[in-house]
């Protein structure tokens, strides 16, 4: 194999696009078919060595990032990709590794190089740069660079979306929670895990329904991304989102057809709750959104009974019986559904944990106003607590009074007369 061929398997894939730009930076090459050695120019000018052993492939370079990671930098990709055209290190068997010398352990060893004349357009005293054709630097950009993407789960293994909500909870938005779970040797599930999961696993995960739905909540980035730039991993751990009402009408109906979606309450001062045995599956219903109304009946003589419910064609649902609510969704069950809150989440929010509530009839006037002042959009009401909606336009009228006595200034008043 060759030395690119060699150097592929053990170097990233962002340091291969990064030493691709730096061919022309190669100076001061001697190799043959045992070793090269370089001088490339960076911020400073470093020095890359690469030598064959009897077991292994050794490289050094003297630039900090060699030396901080003990990886393939791109110094030494660039002098590969400069010496390979050339049938420098060429032949290597399949099965040599790849040893770093942070130490400098085989420095001394060039020394014994046999003297290997560089091409005639260079002269051992001072060779010309060596500028490659247009040519090769396009082929060393397109060369396939072979690439094992990190493992996010083992195979067998799945992931479960876990809502973690307190008991009839009514939220905001949705906090989703990422875990995994593998099989025993018995063939049952085991307990579920956090995933440790990164946003570069991504694309590596097996199930497609995974992939597309944690690309929607992780897979951006503040960055921009070019095809011909350098890709950085991503090794921000995923795990926890908080989905607004687009998002869940978008992913919650795939990601519960799945199987894989749990619902896990617990008192607000248990949370957060990791035991897994109080999980409730959820299915989805795909019929038409639930929609809250207020039901106000009484009369003003005695007492007013306030209650909402939500409505869907002639079902009415009771907010009791509703282990989570927000706006535009609601469990109940075990079935996820859509949900319309019309205006009346404050409502939903007094009214959760109550079946319903008593008002004197006395503060009519007050009870009215705050159903106007809500913006709850469906309502049943008595007729005494009825308003009519008029439409009117104002006539402004500017009334001048009389001049001051010290400044003759008149003042002025501005009226807005309604019928």
């Amino acid at each position: 194999m060759t030395l690119i061929e060699c150097l592929s398997a053990v170097s990233a894939s962002h340091v291969q696009k990064r030493g691709a730009g730096y061919v022309d930076r190669v100076r001061d090459m001697l190799g043959g078919i045992s070793g090269v050695s370089a001088e490339v120019r960076g911020s400073e000018d470093y020095e890359v060595s690469l030598r064959r052993g009897d077991e292994a492939l050794l490289v050094s370079c003297t630039c900090p990032y060699f030396f901080d990671r003990a990886e393939v930098c791109k110094h030494i990709w660039a002098v590969a990709l400069v010496a390979t055209p050339r049938g420098w290190l060429s032949d290597l068997p399949h099965h040599l590794g790849v040893v770093v010398d942070v130490d400098g352990a085989f420095d001394d060893a060039f020394d014994e190089l046999p003297s290997i004349p560089a091409p005639r357009a260079f002269t051992p005293a001072r060779p010309a740069p060596h500028r490659p054709a247009p040519w090769e630097t396009v082929l060393a950009s397109v060369m396939p660079v072979p690439h094992v993407p990190a493992v996010g789960i083992l195979p067998g293994a799945e992931l479960l979306y876990v809502i973690v909500a307190p008991i009839q909870a009514t939220l905001l938005q949705l906090p989703l929670h990422l875990e995994r779970r593998e099989r025993k040797r018995d063939g049952t599930w085991g307990k579920p895990q956090p995933t440790r999961l990164t946003a570069e696993m991504i694309d590596a995960l097996p199930d497609p329904e995974d992939r597309w739905a944690l690309s929607l909540l992780h897979a951006h980035s503040p960055y921009g991304a070019m095809a011909w730039a350098p890709a950085y991993p991503t090794t921000l751990p995923i795990g926890d989102s908080s989905l607004k009402r687009p998002l869940v009408e978008l992913i919650l109906p795939r990601l519960c057809a799945t199987g894989r979606v749990r619902l896990r309450q617990a008192p607000v001062n248990m949370l957060p709750l990791t035991r897994s045995d109080v999980d409730v599956p959820l299915t989805w219903d795909d019929g038409p959104p639930w929609r809250f109304r207020l039901s106000v009946t009484g009369r003003r003589e005695t007492d007013y009974r306030v209650e909402g419910v939500l409505v869907r064609d002639d079902q009415r649902l009771p907010l009791a019986r509703c282990a989570l609510l927000m706006d535009g969704l609601v469990v109940v069950d075990g079935v996820a559904a859509r949900c319309e809150m019309a205006g009346g989440a404050r409502w939903i929010a007094q009214l959760r944990s109550r079946d319903e509530v008593t008002i004197p009839g006395g503060v009519h006037r007050g009870l009215r106003e705050a159903i106007v002042r809500s913006g709850v959009q469906d309502v049943d009401l008595p007729d005494d607590l009825a308003w009519e909606r008029r439409t009117v336009v104002p006539r402004p009228r500017l009334i001048v009074g009389p001049p001051g006595r010290y400044n003759g200034a008149c003042p002025l008043v501005l009226e807005f007369e309604y019928e």
